[in-house]
């Protein structure tokens, strides 16, 4: 089972499980997070992109995003990348990992397919 995550709280919003992604892996408040990624095009209860948007609002909050899984299980990223805050997409879902426990609003099986994992960082390569 792994843990739940609610960054959102006192916001009335939905589908923003990539605004939520990227609050748990960089940090920042979700408010934050959520105002940047509406600059970048995203509406208020709908989902975006994370594939066209991520490095360019991860460049914003000073972090830098790198593509380092483009296919197989939550499973094998988790085996691959014990150490490392990702955030990971499935086909139209988006989650948060930190040094190998996923931060979901729901759990996640670990069979789920990734489409894409990204390893954020700090800008400058400091976690």
């Amino acid at each position: 089972m792994s843990p739940t995550s609610n960054p959102a709280e006192g916001f009335s919003e939905r589908r923003d499980c990539t605004v939520r992604a990227l609050t748990n892996v960089s940090g920042a408040p979700y408010a934050t997070v959520h105002a940047v990624f509406a600059a970048h095009g995203r509406k208020n209860r709908r989902g975006i992109a994370l594939k066209k948007v991520l490095q360019s609002v991860a460049h914003d909050l000073g972090l830098t995003a790198r593509i380092v899984r483009r296919s197989g299980s939550v499973e094998r990223l988790l085996r691959d990348h014990p150490v490392g805050r990702l955030v990971v997409t499935t086909r139209g879902h988006a989650f948060a990992v930190i040094n190998g426990v996923i931060y979901d609003t729901h759990a996640t099986s670990e069979l789920r397919h990734v489409k894409r994992a990204w390893l954020v960082t700090r800008a400058g390569g400091a976690e």
